[in-house]
């Protein structure tokens, strides 16, 4: 599956992690033992990449990169390479999965995919494989593996809410479920249509930048809109409201909603920074807060994955004729003329 091309190409693949635990510790203690850990793996894992078709990118310390068409071939990759390195004790290794589009050269593999993935395998369990909900959907049924859900979580550093499932199996260790308990994000069960507002982000940096954070809220609102029967307050009601001076709690007592997202934006040069939190006014408690310090170009993607993780807390899809935007626009003059 290794690309031939010099150019890089966009393709939808499975990007699987692996590593193994307590590596650091081993290679202090030991290093030439922890070096041929490592050799051992590669041995187990590489054939089985060459076999499920897959395309073995490259080693990062005692951590590998693999890609492959499918998340069906992934995950079956996945489970052998597990059974066969069950008979070393020491070989504890996590393997985490996700799906998505990724951008390949012809050495390696790029792109969002690859940074949640790799997230999702540090929340993987030793001897066990963890896969995102995602990634498993993407699965034919009659293919599927028996699976347990570990909850929705927020994987920090990528800005994203993704349910994680950990495959059942027999030979595979058994997640403790009790140890994903506190960093799952809870989303609405309640049989009430659900109610929020998006509050307009604060600017923190120059004043013609206000129409981006102003812009970003707008664009919340528009994305959140189409996912069905939810209730959604408009910005001119927003706007209604001293808003600036109320908090969260507040605000949603004002508008009578449940949840409020709130945020701030900070442009410098060719940077930003960008803080939002979604509270829940019925428990009073922030169901889900993140930070982002990115280049500027990465703006809409933020803005999308923002957009994502909103309806997840809301237990919405979007309408499939209805797409989340993924462009902000770079001018100034493009978002008074929005405004």
């Amino acid at each position: 599956m290794m690309p031939s091309t010099q150019t890089s190409i966009r393709r939808s693949s499975a990007i699987m992690f692996t590593d193994i635990e307590g590596y650091t510790s081993l290679t202090s203690k030991d290093e030439l033992a922890a070096f041929n850990l490592v050799k051992k793996k590669i041995s187990i894992l590489k054939p089985l990449v060459n076999e499920w078709e897959g395309w073995y990118v490259k080693e990062i310390g005692d951590g590998t990169l693999s890609c492959f068409k499918n998340p069906s071939d992934a995950s079956e990759c996945a489970l052998q390479f597990q059974l066969n390195a069950n008979d070393d004790d020491q070989l504890n290794v996590r393997v985490g999965i996700h799906f998505g589009d990724a951008i390949y050269t012809d050495k390696d593999v790029f792109g969002d995919v690859v940074n949640v993935a790799a997230r999702i395998e540090s929340r993987g369990i030793p001897g066990g494989i963890v896969m995102s909900k995602v990634a498993y959907e993407q699965i034919p049924e009659n293919k599927r593996m028996e699976t347990i859900s570990l909850g929705l979580q927020a994987m920090k550093g990528v800005g994203r809410l993704i349910e994680l499932l950990a495959i059942v199996h027999e030979s595979l260790a058994k997640p403790n479920l009790e140890k994903y308990i506190p960093s799952q994000i809870s989303f609405h069960k309640d049989p009430d249509i659900p109610s929020i507002a998006v509050v307009p982000f604060l600017n923190k940096g120059k004043e013609e930048d206000i129409f981006f954070a102003y812009g970003i809220g707008s664009d919340l609102i528009a994305d959140v809109s189409g996912a069905g029967s939810l209730r959604i307050i408009s910005m001119h009601d927003i706007e209604n409201i001293d808003y600036a001076n109320l908090s969260s709690s507040d605000i949603a007592e004002n508008l009578k909603v449940r949840y409020v997202v709130t945020g701030s934006l900070l442009k410098i040069g060719k940077s930003f920074q960008l803080s939002m939190e979604v509270f829940d006014g019925k428990k009073s408690t922030v169901l889900w807060s993140d930070l982002w310090q990115e280049n500027w170009d990465s703006l809409p993607s933020i803005k999308g994955k923002l957009a994502d993780g909103i309806l997840k807390l809301l237990n919405k899809t979007p309408n499939p004729e209805a797409r989340i935007t993924n462009t902000v626009s770079n001018t100034t003059e493009a978002y008074e003329f929005y405004l």
